[in-house]
């Protein structure tokens, strides 16, 4: 389970199917502890409507109007409804006020359950909350993309473009000669007994690993590389084997690798701090309504509901990488830590007791966060790096150097259009080109001769 607000870490269109499959189990997460809680919280307001059924029917039947609303939003939230999540929420909101009003006059049978129904109506505003702010920004883009929900995606899906087809080549056919039309019946079976032979031979020369030795090898050559290029660190501090500060070298002389083991052991820390509030949360709750039950007083009542609020904000800036979300939540655990003595100076000292031991467990976080602290100014520093927050590299980024781009192969250009005018060749003449005379006639010869001394005569 992943206790975080917000979902949208990432641009989901552009995102991976992985991220894609990531958020949607994320979002289905919430959406089943929201509908757990939620029943939790129905049959506590069921019960206590019919405990204190002698406070009269203005009491019984909104609590059961309570049930009856967290039943029809939990069936609906299952089918990511956006109006059912405010449903649950309300009728949460109900509750409260309803316990409100009615808890001095309950029994401690009552209250009790009161307090069960408010620890879990708590957990289940929360992811209600979650799925409200989340619900557009991230699962409606989910719901746009490819194959939405299940984000299950083959080879032929993944690779679809990049996948050939090889015909499979059976055994008999290593065996085969070559076509050829003209050669007889015993070329054909000398040639197959040639390629069988060669075969057979060609099999016992090849040298046979086995997958264990493969292992071993590689495990083998991994630890001498690592003895070999051992360096030690010129920064850290640990304390019986805990690492305080991290150890690391000057960050921007740190290659790729030894930057990605570094945000590898500040992610590390962050999940310890932040990845575990289910069983913290549920102590802080519990304490909170064991106080309120053995001080009847409000003021332990609203630290320990502010208390959780600001843990759980606290935590959430701190996987995003605030600073402050770690102060904050230093501070919400250190408020409920007083609760207990505020309770004990009252003479209480069984909830006094529950809190401290309910302290105790915080500690999980405490550490975590503190380290977080300590370790900041590295992850500042890594911030500032190529390749932050993963520090992965691709092929074209790692091997630039040596890789060459294929040009495209140039497109044949269109001929250009033929010009169907006649052409006229100037072969050296001076002279102006004769007028078209017509065809040739064998019997206008006279005619001509006569045109040609007419015109002598005229020029007498």
């Amino acid at each position: 389970m992943i206790i975080r607000f917000n979902m949208d870490t990432t641009y989901i269109p552009e995102a991976s199917i992985y991220e894609h499959r990531d958020l949607m189990f994320e979002w289905e997460e919430a959406v089943k502890y929201g509908t757990i809680s939620g029943l939790v919280t129905a049959v506590c307001a069921f019960l206590i409507g019919y405990l204190c059924s002698d406070f009269g029917d203005w009491y019984e039947f909104p609590l059961y109007g309570v049930m009856l609303a967290l039943l029809v939003g939990i069936n609906f939230a299952r089918k990511w409804k956006y109006p059912a999540y405010w449903v649950n929420v309300v009728a949460f909101l109900g509750y409260i006020a309803l316990w409100l009003i009615g808890f001095r006059e309950m029994g401690r049978d009552a209250l009790i359950i009161s307090g069960i129904g408010l620890a879990s109506g708590s957990v289940m505003s929360f992811f209600n909350l979650k799925c409200i702010r989340n619900f557009y920004p991230v699962f409606k883009e989910l719901e746009k993309c490819k194959g939405f929900p299940s984000f299950i995606a083959n080879s032929a899906d993944l690779y679809g473009e990049k996948l050939y087809l090889k015909d499979e080549e059976t055994a008999d056919d290593k065996y085969k000669a070559s076509h050829n039309p003209f050669n007889s019946k015993e070329e054909i079976e000398k040639e197959e007994f040639a390629r069988n032979q060669n075969l057979k031979s060609n099999a016992k020369t090849e040298k046979v690993l086995n997958v264990g030795e493969e292992k071993g090898n590689n495990y083998a050559n991994k630890r001498r590389n690592a003895t070999n290029n051992y360096k030690k660190e010129e920064y850290g501090f640990s304390i019986l084997g805990l690492d305080i500060v991290f150890p690391h070298n000057y960050i921007p002389a740190m290659s790729f690798e030894d930057k990605k083991d570094l945000m590898f052991k500040w992610n590390s820390n962050v999940e310890a701090a932040t990845g575990h509030l289910v069983i913290p949360l549920f102590f802080m709750i519990l304490g909170t309504l064991f106080s309120f039950i053995g001080g009847r007083s409000f003021i332990p009542v609203f630290a320990g509901i502010g208390s959780v609020l600001f843990t759980i904000i606290g935590t959430n800036n701190m996987k995003m990488g605030n600073l402050r979300g770690a102060f904050e939540t230093l501070v919400a655990l250190g408020v409920y830590a007083s609760i207990g003595g505020f309770v004990g100076g009252g003479g209480n000292g069984i909830p006094m007791v529950f809190i401290f031991v309910s302290s105790l467990v915080n500690i999980i976080i405490v550490l975590p966060t503190l380290r977080y602290i300590i370790n900041y100014h590295i992850y500042r520093q890594l911030s500032t790096q190529e390749g932050f927050p993963t520090f992965i590299r691709t092929y074209s980024q790692k091997y630039a150097k040596d890789m060459y781009i294929l040009e495209d192969e140039p497109r044949a250009e269109k001929k250009p259009p033929v010009n169907k005018e006649k052409l006229v060749m100037n072969i050296g003449y001076d002279e102006k080109p004769k007028a078209d005379e017509g065809a040739w006639n064998a019997f206008n010869y006279m005619d001509e001769e006569k045109d040609g001394d007419e015109n002598e005569n005229n020029g007498q």
